[in-house]
């Protein structure tokens, strides 16, 4: 009897670790090329050559909330967001979509923004370590130096 009960409970949590292992990889190693952009990704208006800013317009004109998206794949029941506000704070959160359970905030961590003219820099402090992420400005819209994300934003 017990013997059954173990066979039961590790048919059902292979799968789940499976699926956080291949979730994982898509997420933080960036395991798609970046060769699909879709009608639907949302541009940041470019900034003119000659246009020349001090730092703290370019937090201004870049603060909002974006969603940070894949190129050429979708993930449905996860999504990762950024707010950045004018004052350089950020905040980074995870959200899980359950279904019909509704939407759950799985994470949430805090840290700074600086933005340049055709950069943003994001250090967010996830547990003892300081993350830092950078989205380049290309064709109007912010992507990942080094993986195939980019920033989508919310409005």
């Amino acid at each position: 009897m017990k013997r059954k009960n173990v066979i039961t409970r590790a048919s059902t949590i292979v799968p789940i670790i499976v699926i956080l292992i291949l979730l994982t990889m898509v997420v933080y190693v960036g395991f798609f090329r970046d060769s699909e952009r879709t009608a639907s990704v949302q541009t940041v208006p470019q900034t003119p050559a000659a246009d020349e800013k001090p730092s703290g317009s370019y937090l201004s004109k870049y603060a909002g909330e974006y969603i940070i998206k894949f190129s050429g794949i979708t993930i449905r029941n996860i999504a990762e967001v950024y707010i950045l506000h004018e004052n350089g704070n950020a905040k980074w959160m995870l959200f899980e979509d359950h279904g019909i359970g509704g939407v759950e905030k799985v994470s949430e961590k805090t840290g700074t923004w600086i933005a340049e003219k055709n950069k943003i820099s994001i250090n967010i402090r996830r547990n003892k370590e300081m993350i830092k992420d950078e989205f380049i400005l290309k064709r109007g819209i912010f992507r990942a130096a080094t993986t195939n994300r980019y920033l989508k934003p919310t409005k």
